[in-house]
């Protein structure tokens, strides 16, 4: 029974990685995968497989999707779909699927299709419904203003010295751990670079005028309500 368990684990988790592969498309502006990221999802999956449903279900929701794991958005929806952890209700998980699908991966696309297929129009306004309120919390335009805000915040501490050795603005420790260092101009400059980068994916998401990363601290707020304004519409079909 053991082994079982071990071979269903091993083949849940290869799809994950198969598919999770090919969720970002190339460019994507998030977070790179980090070990503490794929230590939870390893966990989940375990739970998933044990049939901890309510916890595996919490931990996809509240700390994967959060992060733009469209896998874990995906994993949410379908144990809406089956009735794993959660009351069944297709439509929400119709709703965690069109999410899930946001970067246009092959496999979460033919998800949702497959599902809003079988809508009558009253669930595909139910479904409208749903798919706007998670896009409010964890679409990647809203991660998008997260990771922007989380870089200037970065950006300002580097011009106070706050990172940098000795109170010295010629060397930034980067990560500790590593030993990995560079100059505060160096710092600065990929930050910078990583900031345009995502303010362009959301300026071009909504198609407003770029903003410049150098002048965003005083149009974040403007830029923020925005993009909840072009949420609040259904943009996937």
């Amino acid at each position: 029974m053991k082994s079982k368990s071990k071979l269903l684990l091993a083949v849940v988790f290869s799809l994950q990685l198969s598919v999770a592969l090919g969720q970002a498309p190339a460019g994507f502006p998030g977070v790179p995968l980090e070990s503490r990221t794929i230590r939870i999802q390893t966990r989940v999956e375990e739970l998933f497989v044990r049939h901890e449903y309510v916890r595996a279900h919490f931990i996809y929701r509240n700390e994967l999707a959060v992060v733009g794991d469209k896998y874990a958005q995906y994993m949410a929806g379908f144990m809406y779909l089956t009735g794993k952890g959660v009351q069944k209700d297709a439509v929400m998980a119709s709703a965690w699927y069109r999410l899930a699908a946001e970067r246009q991966a092959p496999e979460f696309v033919a998800a949702r299709d497959r599902l809003m297929s079988t809508f009558d129009s009253v669930d595909v306004g139910r479904s409208d419904q749903e798919y706007i309120g998670l896009c409010l919390q964890y679409s990647d335009l809203v991660l998008m203003l997260k990771l922007a805000r989380k870089d200037l915040t970065m950006l300002n501490e580097s011009s106070t010295g706050s990172r940098l050795s000795g109170g010295s603005r010629s060397i930034v420790i980067i990560n500790p751990r590593l030993g990995t260092v560079v100059s505060s101009d160096q710092y600065f400059r990929r930050i910078s670079k990583r900031l345009q980068s995502r303010l362009d994916f959301i300026t071009d998401r909504i198609e407003i005028d770029k903003v410049d990363a150098n002048g965003v601290a005083d149009e974040l707020i403007a830029l923020r309500q925005q993009v909840m304004q072009y949420l609040k519409t259904v943009d996937d079909r």
